[in-house]
Parts: structure tokens; sequence; C-alpha cells
């Protein structure tokens, strides 16, 4: 006598007829349109950049005054000054530079050595 297994085919797993592949598949898809979607199409350095650049216009320097003194020994220059914003939007930080001219209008450059002697 020959073992037959009840009920038919019971050693196979039974076998889904909805396409389970291909729904994982359109979900990925979807996922991955719906992020690029979402993602900036600029990097956040690129665009603090840009902003930057846009304010550098906004600043407005006035009432500027020097006051010579002398402290241990050495001259030196306190400068004082109003900044305004003239812009629209707030400036979150600002950077002043200056150059100092001698008499006959060339740049002075102090060089210091290590042991602060100049």
């Amino acid at each position: 006598m020959e073992h037959r297994p009840f009920p038919p085919n019971a050693t196979q797993p039974p076998q889904s007829r909805f396409p389970w592949p291909l729904i994982a598949l359109i979900i990925a898809g979807a996922l991955l349109v719906i992020t690029l979607w979402l993602s900036p199409s600029m990097n956040k350095a690129s665009t603090r950049q840009l902003n930057r650049a846009s304010q550098t216009g906004q600043l407005r320097l006035s009432s500027v005054s020097l006051a010579p003194q002398e402290a241990n020994n050495q001259a030196n220059v306190d400068v004082y000054g109003e900044v305004s914003n003239a812009g629209g939007s707030p400036v979150t930080s600002a950077i002043i530079s200056a150059i100092f001219k001698d008499k006959n209008g060339d740049p002075i450059v102090y060089a210091a050595t290590a042991d602060g002697a100049g």
C-alpha cells in the first residue's frame, strides 16, 4: 500500500494568488518619489551662503568716530559707530572689517613676533 498524504498536496505550502512582490515594488517606488519630492533642491550650506549675500546690502554704518588713547605705553584707537538694519528681514550675524591707512594712503601693517614685541 502506498502512502498518500491527506489532504492532497499537503506537503506543499499554500500558494497565495495575491501579487505581493508587485505591491512591494510599487510601494518602494512611491516612497522614493515622495522622498525626492520632499527633499530640498539645494543643500543648506549654499542656501545659507545665498542668504548672507542678500543681507549684505541691508546694513548701514553711520556715526563713525575714532577715539585715540594710550594703554600700556602703546597707541590704540577705538572705533565707534552705529550699524542699522535697513532691510526687511532680520540679520542674525554681521562681520565688520576695516583697513587703516597712513597719511599717504598706504595700509598700516603691524608685524608681531612670538614674544609680543613688534
